[in-house]
Order: structure tokens, then C-alpha cells, then sequence
């Protein structure tokens, strides 16, 4: 009976420069709607450390900080309304 060798391999991929972490919120953001005056350098400078995958899940979880603040001020709780008309 032969036995199977299984060969792993470790990849280090270094963790995104100021320059990287700022694309990646443009890549995670494209086509969502934000305000004028949030300060880009602050949030990059403070997510020094933060991974690609670090990054969208901090825009992800803005856009849905944003659902859920309009889910909680709906007054006629008609979420259809806020779904088709975001």
C-alpha cells in the first residue's frame, strides 16, 4: 500500500503599506456612497496593522452601522420601503 506525502507551504504576505490600505478602501467602497468630510489619512493611519481581508470588513460593517440606523429611526417600520429605496 503506498502512502500519500502531502508537501505544506507557508506564505507570508506582508501586511498592506498606508499607500495599500488607502486602495483598498477604494476598492471596498467603489460605488458606495460616502460623506465629504471624512478624514482618509486619520482612518488609514489608524488601521496601520490591518490586512486586506481587516479592511473589508470594516467597510462592510460601516455600510451596515448605516442599514441599522436607518432600521432603528423608521417610525412606520416598513422595511420593504427602505430595502427598495436605499
Amino acid at each position: 500500500m503506498k502512502k500519500e506525502s502531502v508537501i505544506y507551504f507557508n506564505i507570508d504576505i506582508p501586511l498592506p503599506t498606508e499607500k495599500g490600505r488607502e486602495e483598498m478602501f477604494n476598492i471596498n467602497l467603489k460605488g458606495v456612497a460616502v460623506e465629504d468630510n471624512i478624514n482618509w489619512s486619520a482612518i488609514i493611519k489608524a488601521t496601520e496593522g490591518y490586512s486586506g481581508a481587516d479592511i473589508a470588513n470594516v467597510c462592510r460593517e460601516a455600510a451596515l452601522m448605516q442599514m441599522r440606523r436607518r432600521l432603528l429611526n423608521n417610525t412606520n417600520g416598513d422595511i420593504y420601503s427602505l430595502i427598495n429605496n436605499p
